[in-house]
């Protein structure tokens, strides 16, 4: 499985196929699931730009 990071989640959806609903795993980071050319692809938003896992 692949993650990517994402600015704006909700725009990144719209025409996909969504796996996993945008949920919040923990305070400042937006997540949710796609499928893209049959491989479970994970799509991150951190929306807190100091969050300690952003790189």
């Amino acid at each position: 499985m692949f993650a990517f990071e994402v600015s704006d989640l909700a725009s990144e959806l719209v025409g996909r196929e969504i796996l996993i609903a945008p949920n919040s795993p923990c305070d400042g980071v937006r997540v949710a699931f796609i499928v893209e050319n049959g491989a479970p692809i994970e799509l991150l938003e951190f929306t807190d730009p100091n969050h300690p896992d952003r790189r």
